[in-house]
């Protein structure tokens, strides 16, 4: 009688053991399921983040190239005015030195000379 009750004390120490660890599993799977859960919700966050980044990103360099090509057409359209007025002055120079011959020359000359002499500060 005393080996069976020692017995069923061990057979109700053991139904305890095992139930006790069979909870602390179950706790163990419910943490390692939020676990994976939050890596799950981690690794969604930094895809999202990276994504994000990459498009900020790509908004710059577009922003810049813009930004470059405005520069480098302005340039160009600045280049091409000087080379336009060098040429025309140019033109024009060389029309005024085949026009004045000796007697224009000297009127100019003339003029100028009057213009300084009667001003008067």
């Amino acid at each position: 009688l005393n080996n069976l009750q020692e017995a069923e004390q061990r057979a109700n120490e053991a139904q305890e053991k095992l139930n006790k660890t069979r909870n602390q599993l179950e706790i163990s799977r419910q943490k390692a399921i939020e676990i994976h859960q939050q890596g799950n919700i981690t690794i969604e966050q930094e895809v999202n983040q990276c994504i994000q980044q990459t498009q900020d990103d790509i908004n710059r360099l577009e922003d810049m190239k813009t930004a470059t090509l405005l520069l480098y057409k302005q340039k160009a359209i600045s280049q091409f005015s000087h080379q336009v007025i060098f040429m025309a002055l140019k033109q024009v120079r060389e029309k005024l030195n085949t026009m004045i011959d000796s007697s224009v020359h000297t009127s100019i000359n003339n003029f100028n000379i009057a213009l300084f002499t009667n001003y008067k500060p």
